[in-house]
This record gives C-alpha cells, sequence and structure tokens, in this order.
C-alpha cells in the first residue's frame, strides 16, 4: 500500500504540535517554578526586612519620597501618605543640626550609600525618638540615578542606652581624675588605656611615653633611661627584667624611689584580664618615719649624754665637796694646832673648790634657763678689745699651770659691741678655757677681735690643741656632749660650755663657726651681727666700757 504525501504532511504537523506543547508545557512548568521561588526569596527578603529594620523607603532623583511602608506610623506616628512628595528634611526639619545635614546632602550628591545615619524627630505627645536610616542608590539599565531605597530602625532605646553609658564612663573618669594617688588600666597585651592626671604627675621622665596604647616594658624603660630611678642606676637591664617578673604575680605590691619621691605601687588584675595599677605618693609618711626613727636615735644619744653626764657632774660635784669638807674639817678640829699658815693654804683649796661648785650651778641654770626660753639678755655698751685682755687676764693662772702661751692679738680699742657684757666675757671664757684644757703643754692659745668687711665684729679662739674630729663638729655644742667618753676622759668638764656658748651667741643674733684639724688644733669664731657694732667715744665713761663682771 503506498502513503501518500498528505499523510506524511499530516504526521510531521502533528509531531511538530506534539513537540511545541511539550515544550510549552515545559516552559510554562518552568515558569511557574520560577515564580514560585520568587515568591519564596520576596518572603524570605520580606522577613530579613522586617527582622533588621522597622519601615522601607523610596526617594526619586529629587530626593522626594515616592514610597513609605505603613509600619513607618507605628514608629514617628506618620501616616505614609503624609510623607510622599516630601523630602527627609522637609518632613522633619529639626532632625539634623545644620553640619550633620551638610553631610548628609554631600553624600546624596555623590549618589554614595547613607550608613548609619542618626536622626531625631519629636512626636506629637512631645516624646522624643531617634532612628537611623540606611539607603543605596538605585540606577536604570543605563545608569541613569533614579533615586534612593532603603530603611529606618528606631534606636531610641538604643541612644539611651548609650547616653547612659556614655554618663556612667563621665562619672567614672571624673572619680578617676579626681583621686590623688596615680590610677592606670592596662589591657591583656600591657598596654596603657586608661590614666589619670595624679599618674601623669607620678610617672616623671616618662611624661612623653605615657599616652593610650604605650607597653609597659616600653614606659618603665623611659623611667629607667632617664634616671629617676636610683636603685635601677647601673644595672638597668636586671631591674627591668625584675620589675616585669614581679608584674606577672600581681595581686602585689611594692615601695620605690622615683625621681625625689617615695611611692608605694599597687597592682591587681581584674576578672577580664586587664590589670589596676595604683600609685600612692608616700613621701610625707616615709619622712616622718625617718624623722621619727632620727628622733629615737637622738632621743638615744641624749639619753646616753646625760647618763655620762650624771656620771661627770658626779665626779665634779664630788672631787669640790670632798675638798671642802675635808679641809673645813681639818680646821675646825685644828688637827694641825696653830698652824695658821697651813690653815690658810687651805682655806684657799676651800674658797676655790667652793668657787668652782658656784660655776658648775651657774652653768646648770643657764642650761635650765635656755631649755625653758628664759634667756634674758641686759644690753649695754662696750669694748670688746677691753674685754678680751680682761678675759685673758683671768685665765693666765690657768694656762700657766698647763705650759700653755696664752696671748691676746691685735685688737682695736675704738671696735664697741653693743650687748650682753656678762654673756660675752662668759662666750669667751668658755672658749679659752676648752683651748687651754685641750692643748698640751708647750702649746698656744691666741685670742683676738677683728672687724669684717661687713663692720661685724669676731671674736676668734685658736689654739694648737688635739684638735675635734670632723664628725664630732656639731655634737659637741651639744648639751652634756663631751668628746672624751665619762669613764676614760682625761679632762674636767661637764659637757655644757659650748652648748651655753652656742645659745649666748644665738641669743645676739650671732652666729658660731668651728674649724679643726685633728692634732694641728682649732679655730672657732663667733660673728655678731653689724647692727651691733658700735664706736666707743675717745674717752667713755666707765659705765660704757664695764659692766658687773663674773666670773
Amino acid at each position: 500500500m503506498t502513503i501518500g504525501i498528505d499523510f506524511w504532511i499530516a504526521a510531521v504537523v502533528a509531531i511538530g504540535a506534539i513537540a511545541v506543547s511539550a515544550w510549552l508545557w515545559c516552559r510554562l512548568r518552568t515558569l511557574a517554578t520560577a515564580q514560585r521561588k520568587s515568591a519564596e526569596e520576596l518572603a524570605r527578603l520580606r522577613s530579613f526586612i522586617v527582622v533588621s529594620a522597622d519601615w522601607t523607603w523610596e526617594q526619586d532623583d529629587q530626593f522626594r519620597f515616592t514610597y513609605v511602608s505603613e509600619s513607618v506610623a507605628n514608629v514617628l506616628g506618620l501616616s505614609p501618605e503624609s510623607c510622599i512628595g516630601k523630602t527627609r528634611q522637609e518632613i522633619a526639619p529639626d532632625s539634623l543640626d545644620h553640619l550633620a545635614f551638610a553631610v548628609h546632602e554631600q553624600q546624596q550628591s555623590l549618589r554614595a550609600p547613607i550608613r548609619n545615619l542618626r536622626m531625631r524627630y519629636k512626636l506629637p505627645t512631645g516624646e522624643m525618638r531617634y532612628v537611623e536610616i540606611d539607603g543605596d542608590p538605585v540606577f536604570d539599565e543605563g545608569g541613569k540615578f533614579l533615586g534612593y531605597r532603603g530603611v529606618g530602625r528606631d534606636v531610641t532605646l538604643l541612644v539611651e542606652a548609650e547616653r547612659e553609658a556614655s554618663e556612667t564612663q563621665r562619672r567614672f573618669l571624673s572619680a578617676i581624675e579626681a583621686r590623688s594617688e596615680g590610677i592606670s588600666f592596662w589591657d591583656r597585651d600591657d598596654q596603657l588605656r586608661l590614666y589619670n592626671s595624679a599618674y601623669l604627675t607620678l610617672s616623671p621622665g616618662a611624661e612623653t611615653t605615657l599616652r593610650e596604647g604605650v607597653r609597659f616594658e616600653d614606659y618603665i624603660r623611659a623611667s629607667v633611661n632617664s634616671g629617676v630611678i636610683p636603685d635601677a642606676i647601673g644595672r638597668e637591664e636586671q631591674w627591668i627584667s625584675n620589675r616585669l617578673e614581679m608584674r606577672k604575680h600581681a595581686p602585689m605590691s611594692h615601695e620605690m624611689v622615683r625621681g625625689e619621691r617615695w611611692l608605694k605601687v599597687s597592682e591587681m588584675r581584674t576578672a577580664d584580664g586587664w590589670l589596676l595599677q595604683t600609685v600612692l605618693d608616700i613621701s610625707e609618711s616615709k619622712e616622718r618615719e625617718v624623722a621619727m626613727r632620727r628622733a629615737v636615735a637622738d632621743a638615744e644619744i641624749a639619753n646616753r649624754a646625760k647618763m655620762e653626764f650624771l656620771a661627770v657632774m658626779s665626779h665634779e660635784l664630788r672631787t669640790p665637796l670632798n675638798a671642802i669638807i675635808g679641809f673645813s674639817d681639818v680646821i675646825r678640829n685644828r688637827v694641825l694646832g696653830d698652824a695658821m699658815d697651813t690653815y690658810m693654804r687651805y682655806a684657799e683649796h676651800i674658797n676655790e673648790s667652793g668657787t668652782h661648785l658656784l660655776a658648775l650651778i651657774n652653768d646648770l641654770l643657764d642650761v635650765s634657763r635656755i631649755e625653758a626660753g628664759r634667756l634674758e639678755l641686759e644690753e649695754s655698751g662696750f669694748g670688746i678689745s677691753e674685754l678680751m685682755n680682761e678675759c685673758a687676764r683671768m685665765l693666765r693662772v690657768r694656762a700657766d699651770d698647763k705650759d700653755v702661751d696664752l696671748a691676746v692679738e691685735g685688737g682695736d680699742p675704738a671696735d664697741g659691741l653693743h650687748a650682753d657684757r656678762r654673756a660675752v666675757k662668759q662666750i669667751i671664757v668658755n672658749l679659752v678655757s676648752n683651748a687651754i684644757k685641750f692643748t698640751p703643754a708647750g702649746g698656744k692659745v691666741r685670742m683676738r677681735a677683728v672687724m669684717d668687711d661687713r663692720s661685724r665684729i669676731q671674736i676668734i679662739i685658736a689654739d694648737t690643741g688635739i684638735g675635734i674630729p670632723a664628725d664630732r663638729h656639731d655634737v659637741v655644742f651639744r648639751p652634756f656632749e663631751q668628746l672624751e667618753n665619762a669613764h676614760s676622759r682625761r679632762h674636767d668638764g661637764t659637757g655644757l660650755g659650748l652648748y651655753i656658748t652656742r645659745n649666748l651667741a644665738e641669743a645676739h643674733k650671732g652666729a658660731i663657726h668651728l674649724e679643726s684639724v685633728v692634732g694641728e688644733g682649732t679655730t672657732v669664731t663667733v660673728t655678731f651681727p653689724t647692727e651691733r657694732t658700735i664706736d666707743l667715744p675717745k674717752d667713755p665713761p666707765l659705765s660704757l666700757v664695764r659692766g658687773p663682771e663674773t666670773s
């Protein structure tokens, strides 16, 4: 059977129809699937938008709103319709300050993305709301700018939390700044994050290094290199290594000298691994501690001196008293019969011993007046040269007994002094007596009164005696102090003479200076202030030249 051409044509048409139908069915199926997926993506996108934003918006190329989602009413109390056709500035003219708005306009003119634009809105109720805006520019396929599309979020709670945190931080920083001790915080990498002004003040030598982010090792190295840490001088690297090792064992506390201050440094770790360091200036307490130790040492020295003084006084008092009692008993009982010459010599010994006792008592009375602040001066004018000669005559016998050459050198008879004559005489007698006492036989003691280039009268007593060690120059002017031990001393005396002499000089606003070399001798200079220097008349009345004398 022969199949005609019409059959084949019909068959081809039928097959083509079937193929087209199949293709259309597949295409429709694909489109349906794509539409379903697009709907799913759109739903996902809407979910993300809901989660990440409170409302959505669109603007045209003139930055006027063309769309605002309904949810804007829940946040700002605005209807979407009231926003259409308006710019952001027209809707809320006070939402940005001038500077922020100018920056925003520049971003828009550059078609730049808008990120975290924070704005404020005042609701009709008077409540203030804060929002953040994000947006991206939109362009057509040809690159033409069409406007912006974006989202908005209510960040009022966040702003209030930030404000509260900022206020808390401000108070915290103010409290730290108000502290007198230095305070610093170092992070887990040992970098400085916070410090107050006191910490800067207590960090001499490292002021330029001290800044946020500096490492602790660099900070202390700058301090060490500046030389303000005495303990580190000469062993810098070892000191730095020890300090860093010490820091690993916080909490800890140590004391150190930095510059001119004593500091107490304390360190402790916080729960998050940071390190809190406090630095307290303890210089005053250290000074009090040193002063207390010095006072205790001085008290012990004074106590020993007084004990030695009592030992000396018992000897000084017992010797003349024994002589007075012994010689007076011999005279009273006429032990030697009628040997009047011998009795007269004994009477002289009694007189000498009594005079010595009186001198001791006078010294004690002078000390008591000095200690009580009741030393009073009876001032008058007198010739200093004449007084020096008088003292020399008075002490000549004592010098001759020791074979010591005593002499007065120079002196202008016209030089006068307005002072307490008895006190000045006591100064001279005490100094010359000491010089004679500690000058070996064959030595010399020289007395002179001079006027220096400032018209000040100076009394100078120089000897060739045993001298005074340098570390004892100040000690000899203390009460009850002597160069020799009370149990081994070779010279008589109570140890009060130089103490009384210094106080008498200072009562006249004068000064006393000692120079001495062991084995060569001692020179003591008493200088009176210029206002005490006077010119004596050629023929002064007796009362002006000489006052009452007591030895």
